[in-house]
């Protein structure tokens, strides 16, 4: 079982290096350009797959601190449901099932640290056109380095990596 555990970590934070490496702006050849195309594990830190905007019209600050919410809430969902495990299964020993909330913990933010990272950095990833303006790579419609959205998030990211 502990083995079937470590080997589905394994293959997630293969899958999280892959999807990074398919953000680099390279021109992949063969066999890598299929992996990335074919493998990319977006799901974690990929809040377009939502599709929040057939709900709602979103600014890409709004979207970016999104992205931001959604892995804190993952995190306390994972308490939330141990509490409830506890609740139904385990007579309220909440303080004997302590270690199972700490390793549970302890996998998500081990899973979570690429992709968290990679949150955290799409601000500073910039792509520059040929009319010498540069905008985000993961929003086309952010110009980098002016007031507005770009600044907004650019704070935001550096306030999350301080907490």
């Amino acid at each position: 079982m502990l083995l079937a555990g470590v080997g589905c970590g394994q293959a997630i934070t293969f899958l999280q290096v892959i999807g990074v490496l398919g953000l680099i702006q390279i021109e992949w050849t063969d066999p890598m350009r299929s992996i990335v195309r074919n493998l990319v594990f977006k799901a974690i830190f990929d809040f377009e797959l939502l599709r929040l905007e057939c709900v709602s019209l979103a600014t890409a600050t709004v979207k970016y601190v999104g992205k931001l919410v959604l892995m804190m809430l993952l995190a306390t969902f994972i308490v939330c449901v141990h509490m409830l495990y506890v609740c139904s299964f385990g007579k309220l020993a909440f303080k004997q099932h302590r270690p199972m909330l700490v390793r549970g913990r302890g996998n998500f933010i081990m899973l979570r640290r690429i992709s968290g990272i990679v949150v955290l950095l799409e601000p500073l990833q910039c792509l520059l056109h040929p009319n010498g303006k540069s905008t985000e790579q993961g929003f086309e419609t952010v110009l980098c380095w002016e007031a507005g959205d770009h600044s907004t998030m650019i704070h935001v990211s550096i306030a999350t990596s301080f907490a």
